[in-house]
Formats: structure tokens, C-alpha cells, sequence
């Protein structure tokens, strides 16, 4: 199902002047390779710690072997099931602790731990590193649950390894997540998805863009394996349920146009919430807004009937 809303409340409308003065200093573009981004990630995890987490979670840091990042504990622990959150960045800026915001709200909200992953960043580490990072780390965390139900949950470059890393599941035969819900994804580095046919009005990632952090994260390499373009995956009969959120005008919404038209072709359970009057990726706002709360709680009201 397609659904489709318009933005009206006054808390998202400070949300997206925030984000457009934001984009006066950095955006995706054609010009992501002069861009310093270890300045960059210094800079946004100091404007990170501004964003307020939700009260009665624990986050203890992690620092094993394959899993790296945070685990949210809610103060009362209602669900054996887990949430893993992926955060964004266009693999080349962001991290778990930018995510301790959007993730401690899953957790308050559902009584669920939440594991928020860190992974390898270009162009220090280039494709495949991060994406092996994530299914090193998912492998363990469903060795140590092996009960529970596992969902996948990431914005923008974690809506990619989102995908990809359920890719990787069913071709190597291990267990899938029992439902994912990834924000503003990019499924295609080929080009193949038209990103031309609906006006864009978004401040944060430009035409351009992802040619230019293809560039920079899979510099020689086809751009026909499914782990970098999931178009390509020959498998997504096998896919768990989705539900997919993406602004209406901003460049990615042909990718989340296509997923959803292939998932539902294909008869997977999928849902695709158009936002109109939002912005890139800005599902991860969780409660601070009336429509990102709303789509927060619709999709734990998912993840607790699946």
C-alpha cells in the first residue's frame, strides 16, 4: 500500500528550515570529494549530542570484535525481540553515538533493546568493508538471540546496508530479519532509476550526488552487485515485510518508488508512507514531530504484530 501525506505541523516546519540552513554548509553533492569529512564527522557528532534522547534507556557502548556501537536497554524490558538500528551519512560521515537520539526512541517506545552498529566509513575504507561490517556484527547478534525476532531499521546509507544486509542473508542462507524499514534508501548506483520525473525540493542530498559518493566508496567496482545496487538482486520473492518512508521531493524517491514496485510485484507484504513538505530521511526525527512520532509508533505497532 501507498500512502501518501502532506507535513503540517509547526514542530516539522522548524525541522526543515533547520535542516536547509544546515545545508549551507554541507550537503551531498557533486562535490562530495573535496568535501574533509573527518571534520565533518567531528562536527556532527558534537551537533548530535544536542538531540535529545528519551528518558529510562541505558546505553552501554560496545567495542567487541564484530559489534562496535551501542546497546539501548528500556528501563522495563516488555519484548525479547530485537531492533537493530543502522545509522546514515552516504558511507562517509555519521556514527551510532549521532543515532543514540532516533534509536533510544525505538527503545522507549517499544520496551525492545536496540543494538545501534558503527561501520567502516570511505574513503578510508571503501566498499565492501562497511557492509561486511554489518553482517559481521548482525551474525553475532542473532547468535546471541537466537530466539527472538530480529528488525532492521536505518536512514539514507543505513536504509542501503539495511537492504543489502537482508540481501546477504537469504543468499547465504542464515536467518532474515522478520521485518525491515528503511528511510530514504538508494538502491541503484548504476543509474538505471530515473530520478528525473517528480520535481525536487530537498537541501540535503543534489543530483549529482550519488555518482559522486559511488566515486569515492566503490571506485573500479561493478556497480551491478547486488550489494551495491540492490535493483540487482534476484531474490526479493524472498524478502520479509517492508515498509519503506521517503519525502516526496527529494532525489531518492524514485529508489523507494522502485523497491516498493518490486517488493509488491513480487508479494511481499510492503508499505511506502510519501511525505510530502519534509525532507532526506527525515523519518529518524521520531518524536520530536507529530508526523515522524506517528510513523515511529506505526512501525512498532508493526514490529510487535509480525
Amino acid at each position: 500500500m501507498i500512502i501518501e501525506k502532506t507535513a503540517y505541523s509547526r514542530k516539522m516546519k522548524m525541522c526543515v528550515r533547520s535542516n536547509r540552513n544546515m545545508a549551507k554548509l554541507m550537503c551531498f553533492d557533486e562535490n562530495v570529494s573535496k568535501i574533509n569529512w573527518k571534520l565533518i564527522r567531528f562536527f556532527s557528532n558534537i551537533s548530535y549530542a544536542l538531540v535529545p534522547k528519551t528518558k529510562g534507556v541505558r546505553y552501554q557502548k560496545l567495542k567487541e570484535n564484530d559489534i562496535k556501537g551501542y546497546l539501548c536497554t528500556p528501563e522495563t524490558i516488555e519484548s525479547g525481540d530485537i531492533v537493530i538500528c543502522i545509522h546514515g551519512g552516504g558511507m562517509l560521515c555519521g556514527s551510532a553515538y549521532g543515532s543514540l537520539g532516533f534509536s533510544s526512541d525505538i527503545a522507549g517506545n517499544s520496551g525492545m533493546r536496540v543494538y545501534v552498529l558503527d561501520y567502516s566509513l570511505a574513503p578510508e575504507h571503501p566498499f565492501p568493508q562497511g557492509i561486511e561490517d554489518v553482517y559481521r556484527a548482525y551474525r553475532q547478534i542473532i547468535q546471541r538471540h537466537p530466539d527472538s525476532k530480529i528488525f532492521v531499521t536505518g536512514e539514507s546509507a543505513g536504509a542501503y546496508l539495511t537492504i543489502v544486509l537482508t540481501c546477504m542473508c537469504i543468499k547465504n542462507g542464515i536467518k532474515k530479519p522478520s521485518a525491515i524499514f528503511p528511510h530514504s534508501p538508494v538502491i541503484d548506483f548504476t543509474n538505471r532509476v530515473d530520478r528525473t520525473y517528480y520535481p525536487l525540493n530537498d537541501p540535503i542530498l543534489k543530483p549529482g550526488s550519488i555518482d559522486a559518493i559511488g566515486e569515492i566508496y566503490c571506485p573500479g567496482q561493478d556497480r551491478k552487485d547486488y550489494r551495491l545496487s540492490p535493483l540487482y538482486f534476484d531474490e526479493f520473492q524472498s524478502f520479509p515485510p517492508t515498509y519503506i518512508t521517503v519525502d516526496a521531493n527529494e532525489y531518492l524517491r524514485a529508489d523507494s518508488e522502485k523497491l516498493y514496485q518490486i517488493l509488491d510485484e513480487k508479494g511481499v507484504e510492503t508499505d511506502l508512507c510519501l511525505y510530502h513538505d519534509t525532507y532526506h530521511a527525515f523519518a529518524i526525527t521520531g518524536s520530536l514531530t507529530p508526523e515522524t512520532d506517528e510513523i515511529l509508533k506505526e512501525n512498532i505497532r508493526v514490529m510487535k504484530s509480525v
